[in-house]
């Protein structure tokens, strides 16, 4: 996990209902990306969320069964039970992913996804890493932001082996501001 954290770099976002999401992922590996996250969260109105899970699902399967190049590839997803849900509907494909992105990560449901990318790991026999992203309101305001900060280290601390890398939502925070 160490060495694979470091060979992240520069992150490319994709919305998750792009039509040419696999030959996408195959574009971007050819063209030296090393990671890339397929979203499922703010590139994607609520009302377009089903199609891109679809979307999302049919692309990975072709990327899969193409056996082409690939970028370490996340989703970004908008619950932890979307993990869950993503996981049973890729089946073998899931091996395609490196793990998941999460979003607005802290006390209000941080568990919970990193247990559900536990559950999915188990389930599939294939180890998956969390990317939990730090952009809620909790750690812009004064009142809340230690409290937040501590109990983000102590979950991180102590599911380090799942946790790949801490991310900052810039642009959420920036919009608490």
């Amino acid at each position: 996990a160490e060495v694979l954290a470091t060979g992240l770099g520069a992150t490319l976002y994709c919305p998750a209902t792009r039509d040419d999401l696999a030959r996408r992922i195959t574009k971007v590996a050819g063209k030296g990306v090393t990671s890339m996250v397929l979203c499922l969260e703010d590139s994607v109105p609520d009302e377009a969320v089903e199609a891109g899970e679809r979307n999302l699902v049919r692309a990975l399967r072709v990327h899969h069964d193409g056996g082409h190049p690939s970028p370490l590839l996340f989703v970004r997803v908008r619950s932890a039970e979307q993990i869950t849900s993503l996981s049973e509907r890729l089946g073998p494909a899931l091996t395609s992913l490196t793990g998941f992105v999460l979003p607005k990560f802290g006390r209000d449901g941080g568990a919970a996804y990193l247990e559900a990318i536990s559950a999915a790991s188990a389930s599939h026999g294939h180890r998956l890493f969390a990317m939990p992203v730090l952009e809620s309101a909790n750690l812009a305001h004064a009142e809340t932001r230690v409290g937040e900060l501590d109990w983000i280290r102590r979950t991180c601390e102590a599911h380090r082996e799942q946790v790949l890398a801490v991310r900052i939502g810039a642009t959420d925070l920036s919009g608490v501001y």
